[in-house]
């Protein structure tokens, strides 16, 4: 995947302000119970997004975005409800296993991208969820595959405790930073969501 490679390059290009960001991102998220999540890995995102266009930026961004803590919020509650019901189901035994494995690093993109369509395009929470599903089904065995192999780079060093997984996570969210931005110039596919069905993606 080319932009793997690419993200490799900005992360190493830019290991200060992305490490830095990253921690300040994931401690205050938990020291928030994930209620700051939202607007903060917002920022992280936006700051991901000026990196690979060469712009400038700093640690600060992820805390310039505050005014998009409800939908960004809407996100993560969803988000986490999803990841709720995930865990029990991976406790099924085997099935629960292969759940988890197709859904997991989907769910984690889609999430990403739902956040890149808030910051950036100012859409709201339903129209963002929307967006996103319709940019994953333009082309999703591939994207499923980018997805998984993200994820499993977000969190290597929480497998080979080397290193503290901090240090890993920057390459996947650089990763799906980029994804977004390349899905994000593309028409997605049309999902023709009316009341009902958005009540029932709900």
């Amino acid at each position: 995947f080319p932009l793997l490679r690419r993200a490799c390059e900005i992360y190493y290009r830019n290991f200060v302000v992305l490490f830095l960001s990253t921690l300040a991102t994931a401690v205050l998220s938990a020291l928030s119970c994930g209620i700051l999540a939202g607007p903060l890995l917002g920022g992280l995102i936006l700051i991901c997004l000026k990196l690979a266009q060469e712009k400038e930026t700093d640690l600060k961004e992820i805390f310039h975005h505050f005014d998009r803590f409800f939908p960004t919020f809407a996100i993560i509650l969803l988000t986490g409800a999803a990841w709720y019901l995930l865990n029990i189901i991976s406790a099924i035994p085997l099935i629960g296993r292969v759940v988890a494995l197709l859904t997991v690093p989907a769910l984690s993109l889609l999430s990403i991208l739902a956040l890149g369509f808030i910051m950036e395009k100012g859409l709201n929470p339903l129209e963002a969820l929307q967006r996103s599903v319709g940019a994953f089904l333009s082309n999703p065995l591939q994207i499923w595959v980018y997805s998984l192999v993200i994820t499993l780079l977000a969190s290597l060093g929480a497998f080979i405790f080397l290193f503290p997984v901090v240090l890993t996570a920057p390459i996947g969210i650089l990763g799906a930073a980029l994804i977004y931005r390349e899905l994000s110039e593309k028409t997605p596919v049309s999902l023709n969501w009316g009341k009902k069905e958005s009540r029932l993606g709900l």
